[in-house]
């Protein structure tokens, strides 16, 4: 239950103020709940995290591939020039 209350709080009894405080806290509460409900729970960031993890190790992986076929490109450009030269 809601009140509207235009006086001062010191006209309160302390129950009416302990509700009024009770009602303003709820309020809170229920606010912050709701921007919480946007963030991801943390089961879901430690999913998203050991996603991230593999595509880095993946993109390693790939690093090492395109290095060593770049290594034997310049390999066989050289034997082609060789033979070329021959």
């Amino acid at each position: 239950m809601v009140r509207c209350y235009s006086g001062d709080m010191q006209d309160l009894t302390d129950d009416e103020r302990k509700q009024v405080l009770g009602e303003v806290l709820f309020d809170e509460l229920r606010a912050i709940r709701e921007a919480l409900d946007d963030v991801p729970k943390r089961s879901e960031f430690n999913q998203l995290e050991e996603k991230v993890d593999k595509i880095g190790a993946d993109v390693e992986t790939i690093k090492l591939v395109v290095k060593d076929q770049s290594r034997q490109l310049q390999r066989h450009e050289a034997e082609i020039a060789t033979l070329k030269s021959a």
